[in-house]
């Protein structure tokens, strides 16, 4: 089965990213490092800003688009401090992958499934106005709804991230994966159903 991963390693500020496909004749590294580095009070602040837009998410009565609007801004700035336009050529990468994406970080406290690319185009089929006005194929631009996609965590090379309360964090991996193909990952050290996972928001509204 041909799925690509994208390695994200933390070292201080420092964040290393490296894309690769496997299982395919064209397996291998398209790039060996795409660094960037990112201060850890921007990082502190872009979860305060996910926290909260969760919690505006869960307020009765639910504000209008508060289920959306939020988690788009929110990506928006994720992926401007973790992908700028000095890591362009990655940016591209992303945008042309076709495979299922596994995720494998040291870095498990960031919510790299919300990164949100505002320039991806728009999926066939998709993107025109409906009655209300709304642009139906703004949620592909989320990675985490753009792929079939899942986590693998580089252990022993991080601290682990604080636990958060039972309603902080709602993105949720739903995992499933044949068993023919879990054992081809389980070879390489990520296990389990990490490919094929979906990114779900359970803001009740």
């Amino acid at each position: 089965m041909a799925f690509s991963t994208l390695e994200i390693r933390r070292q201080g500020e420092d964040y290393h990213f490296s894309l690769r496909r496997r299982g395919a004749p064209t397996a291998g590294a398209m790039h060996s490092d795409w660094p960037v580095r990112v201060a850890g009070n921007i990082v502190q602040a872009l979860n305060r800003t996910i926290l909260e837009a969760i919690k505006t998410a869960n307020a009765i009565p639910c504000p209008p688009d508060a289920a959306h609007n939020p988690f788009v801004e929110a990506g928006s700035n994720l992926y401007r401090q973790f992908l700028p336009p000095a890591l362009n050529d990655l940016r591209k990468e992303l945008r042309r992958l076709r495979t299922p994406l596994l995720i494998m970080t040291n870095e498990p406290g960031v919510c790299w499934e919300l990164l949100y690319d505002e320039a991806k185009g728009k999926i066939k089929g998709k993107g025109k106005a409906n009655d209300k006005g709304k642009d139906e194929g703004k949620d592909e631009k989320f990675l985490g709804l753009t792929h079939c996609l899942g986590r693998c965590l580089i252990k022993g090379t991080s601290k682990p991230a604080p636990p958060r309360g039972e309603r902080d964090w709602r993105c949720l991996m739903n995992c499933q994966l044949p068993a023919r193909q879990e054992a081809r990952l389980s070879s390489s050290g990520c296990g389990g159903g990490a490919v094929a996972a979906q990114m779900a928001a359970r803001a009740k509204c």
